[in-house]
């Protein structure tokens, strides 16, 4: 299965991209600015192009393993990212990364 994967931050936001077997990944592009909403439409965009069938955000933690406040802005991050994903199936997953399946 794709994976897309996202390195969130509030001026620039990582997305990398695994072969169709998810196997291997290799960095995509950086979208600036995803908190406005030409950022966050352009990072839309590049999601629905690559079609994965998953997309993983990477959820900083703490060294003690907590969650600060860049976890509390990657969580409110996703949540709109949820909410953004144009009607597709949406998953919340477990442990350090927040995934969620895009059904076809």
């Amino acid at each position: 299965m794709k994976v897309l994967a996202l390195d969130f931050g509030a001026a620039r936001t990582g997305v990398a991209v695994s072969d169709p077997t998810g196997t291997v990944a290799r960095p995509l592009t950086t979208v600036q600015g995803v908190l406005t909403d030409a950022g966050f439409a352009r990072l839309l965009d590049v999601i629905s192009a690559e079609e994965p069938g998953v997309v993983v955000v990477g959820m900083p933690l703490t060294l003690r393993g907590a969650h600060g406040e860049q976890a509390r802005e990657t969580a409110a991050f996703v949540e709109r990212l949820r909410g953004g994903s144009r009607g597709k199936q949406r998953k919340l997953g477990e442990g350090h990364l927040v995934t969620w399946g895009l059904g076809r």
